[in-house]
């Protein structure tokens, strides 16, 4: 029975072996090479962003994303193609525990990076043994476990830099992501209730805390009988001082007032939920780096489609140029008959 697998091989003129030796060490240096640089893309330039809340500007996280996929690919492609099995171990481990040395180190820290290096060791098994095992050749078929493995392995690595980033405070936006909660807030000032209760005209998004006091301020003064345009700015600065002093009073909120409102609100509600978690608020970085593993998880899902469809192509194209070759291998089958 006939079969042609694909080699990452050299013309038979040449000599084989010193070729396969240079090309499969320059294929896991680029595996490993990729994969720590997609990492360290994820903690310095994602990772803060996201911890933070921020997510405007999509090219802070276009690189990141655009490594993770590449990393995957060079993934799949070395373990398939890397013969010499220490090498393509060794590469997959590599290029998963090295990031792991941009944490903090703890004994979480420590048991996850051993975690990680069972899985990417599993995956690459797996997509060696799909690849040795198959008759003929479908990359769909030969990555899919191993593939989605190693996004598990990149998705555990990501959490814990975010669990690393994470200050109690910040460990809200798990539970509270700060962008959903600018566009709430703002739909609320805006909608006909608020603007009944309050009296406010339509606020904008991003109005700062002095702003929307004097707001609230000459709304009442007007519910009273006064004009705004009666009230004196001297007047105005004095009524928004007290004000801000009875809320730092009454909500232990300190604000300097040209902080948007959305932000203050924010922190204030962040500051009274770790009052009210209690001895338990020391877990919230480690609750929020879970619930972002599952997000994280879910979003890596069109990833793994883009890598499936760029390993295609990318195999394509070495078989077009020759640095993939075709070889005609017979097997033989064993099968029982009487």
């Amino acid at each position: 029975m006939g079969s042609t697998p694909l080699r990452l091989g050299a013309s038979h003129n040449t000599p084989v072996a010193k070729t396969i030796v240079i090309k499969e060490s320059a294929l896991a240096l680029a595996m490993v090479t990729a994969g720590v640089f997609a990492f360290w893309l994820w903690r310095v330039q994602a990772i803060p962003a996201i911890a933070a809340g921020d997510f405007h500007g999509w090219a802070r996280f276009a690189a990141p994303v655009a490594g993770l996929a590449l990393a995957s690919v060079l993934f799949a492609f070395g373990a398939m193609f890397i013969r010499d099995r220490r090498i393509a171990y060794g590469a997959g481990i590599i290029g998963v525990a090295v990031p792991y040395f941009f944490s903090n180190a703890s004994t979480a820290v420590l048991l996850l990076m051993a975690a990680s290096i069972a899985g990417i060791a599993f995956a690459v098994h797996k997509i060696r043994r799909e690849f040795s095992l198959s008759i003929g050749f479908s990359v769909s078929k030969i990555v899919k476990s191993g593939l989605s493995l190693y996004f598990t392995a990149a998705c555990v690595i990501i959490s814990v830099f975010y669990a690393d980033t994470l200050s109690r405070e910040h460990a809200l936006a798990a539970f509270l992501p700060k962008p959903a909660f600018d566009m709430t807030l703002n739909y609320f000032l805006n909608s006909r209730l608020a603007q009944s209760v309050t009296g406010l005209p339509e606020v904008r998004r991003d109005i700062t805390a002095d702003e929307l006091l004097d707001m609230l301020t000459k709304s009442q003064l007007e519910k009273q009988g006064i004009p705004a345009s009666q009230i004196s700015p001297a007047d105005l600065a004095r009524l928004r001082a007290a004000e801000r002093r009875e809320i730092e009073r009454q909500y232990g909120v300190a604000f300097r007032g040209d902080e948007k409102a959305a932000d203050l609100f924010y922190g204030a509600i962040a500051r009274r939920a770790d009052e009210l978690l209690g001895p338990w608020r020391a877990y919230a970085p480690f609750v929020s780096a879970l619930a972002f593993f599952f997000a994280l998880k879910t979003l890596t899902l069109p990833l793994y489609l883009i890598s499936l469809a760029a390993l295609f192509l990318l195999i394509k194209g070495l078989l077009s140029v020759n640095i993939l070759q075709r070889e005609v291998h017979s097997i033989e089958v064993e099968r029982i008959t009487l």
